[in-house]
């Protein structure tokens, strides 16, 4: 089930060169390492879209703040949601786009047909009430 998108943001070291712009272009970050959570990459590949060239991405198993100190500490650059983007120590926050149009990320809510769990269809109501398309 789609729920809602998040504009992303990218968070760079506050010594990086891109630090200057307001907004950075996604093929800017052609020569970056980026940093996601294990199991993320496939959702940045999907909002960026067919075609796209994605920078080096390095999977990590670790909170969202060892991943920002990570970036601090100049091993990367890494993507939060915008709304996010305000209360991150130690790093600086970016808007970012392809062309003029910022990248989205859908967020869904998944289940297994199979799932006995009384409060299931319980959730399920509530989501579909609150994130109706």
């Amino acid at each position: 089930m789609k729920l809602w998108k998040d504009t992303l943001a990218v968070v760079l070291a506050p010594n990086h060169p891109l630090v200057s712009r307001p907004v950075i272009e996604w093929s800017e970050l052609g020569q970056e390492t980026l940093l996601v959570h294990r199991g993320e990459a496939f959702l940045l590949a999907d909002a960026v879209g067919n075609g796209v060239q994605l920078p080096a991405i390095v999977e990590h198993h670790v909170s969202a703040g060892i991943l920002l100190r990570l970036v601090g500490n100049g091993l990367g650059v890494a993507l939060i949601h915008e709304g996010d983007a305000g209360g991150v120590p130690d790093a600086v926050c970016r808007k970012l786009r392809i062309g003029s149009k910022p990248i989205q990320i859908c967020n869904f809510a998944r289940w297994r047909q199979d799932n006995a769990n009384p409060a299931l269809p319980i959730f399920i109501d509530f989501l579909r009430d609150r994130y109706s398309s």
